[in-house]
C-alpha cells in the first residue's frame, strides 16, 4: 500500500531519489514538531497548575 502511494507521489519521470529524501526529511520534521508541541503543552499545563497553587498560597 505504501509503495503504491509512494509511486503515485513520485512520478517516474522525476529523479525519484531526491524527492524520496525530501519526503523522508519532511515526515521526520513533522514528527519532531508534533512531539515537541505535545511536550510543550504538557509543560505549560503543569506550569499553569503550579502557578495557580502559588497564587492560592498553598505552596510557598
Amino acid at each position: 500500500m505504501v509503495v503504491v502511494w509512494k509511486k503515485r507521489l513520485f512520478p517516474a519521470h522525476y529523479n525519484s531519489s531526491i524527492y524520496e529524501l525530501l519526503y523522508l526529511k519532511f515526515t521526520v520534521d513533522v514528527k519532531r514538531v508534533f512531539l515537541l508541541s505535545r511536550y510543550l503543552t504538557h509543560f505549560l499545563r503543569f506550569f499553569r497548575l503550579y502557578y495557580e497553587l502559588i497564587r492560592e498560597n498553598i505552596l510557598p
